[in-house]
């Protein structure tokens, strides 16, 4: 059997989960966005998935798939925001301690360069 095929043989609430985490927002989508666009309970949403994992195996492995690609996205978005702030904060400290004539790894609380 296909996928396509598959996906059509869902009941239309499991599908309208699926379609909500495949297509609406991207790796930005989480469970209570999902409920919340579905006006339905979070576990509800969980409830249709593991329903999906019983009857469906491999629609869910599929999902599962994609969604593992979403989070992957979003952890490497995550990582590269965490890596800037970094830097930026790390720029403000030097050029504080530039202005105070000190060594910018006391203000970091690190030992000072021996």
């Amino acid at each position: 059997m296909s996928l396509a095929t598959s996906l059509d043989r869902l009941p239309p609430r499991q599908r309208a989960v699926i379609d909500a985490f495949s297509w609406d927002w991207g790796p930005d989508c989480t469970y209570n966005m999902v409920a919340q666009r579905l006006g339905v309970h979070v576990g509800t949403v969980r409830r249709h998935l593991m329903a999906i994992r019983a009857t469906n195996p491999e629609t869910y492995a599929y999902w599962r798939y994609c969604r593992a690609q979403q989070l992957g996205q979003r952890k490497e978005r995550s990582a590269k925001r965490r890596w800037m702030h970094t830097t930026r904060w790390f720029n403000k400290l030097r050029k504080r301690a530039k202005r105070y004539g000190i060594d910018w790894r006391l203000l970091a609380g690190l030992p000072p360069k021996s």
